[in-house]
């Protein structure tokens, strides 16, 4: 049972304080859309972190991210910003993917 323990302990400590800086990126990012690019933010149903963010508007900054549509706006900010975006939502996505099924497969056995 203790290295199960310790797993967990190793998981959270990599996921938390993960979740915690995603929070402060994607606020950040939806701050910075709405006061530069109003008309941007706005086709993306107007996101917010806490008040305004539903699956839909999930799934349209997701396409937004994944699809680089950032590119067509020539903005060196933006560009570096949504990059910082997609980097870090790929690496969390893989840190979750490998620590959920080795925590599982711990758990089960």
């Amino acid at each position: 049972m203790y290295f199960i323990e310790v797993v967990t302990f190793i998981g959270f400590c990599f996921l938390i304080p993960l979740f915690v800086v995603g929070i402060y990126l994607n606020s950040t990012f939806f701050s910075f859309l709405k006061k530069n690019y109003h008309e941007l933010w706005k086709s993306l149903d107007s996101p917010s972190f806490f008040l305004n963010n539903s699956l839909k508007i999930q799934i349209l900054m997701f396409k937004f991210i994944a699809k680089k549509e950032y590119l067509k706006y020539n903005n060196p900010r933006l560009i570096k910003r949504c990059n910082l975006l997609r980097f870090f939502n790929i690496a969390y996505f893989f840190v979750f993917i490998i620590w959920l099924p080795a925590y599982t497969i711990l758990i089960i056995a």
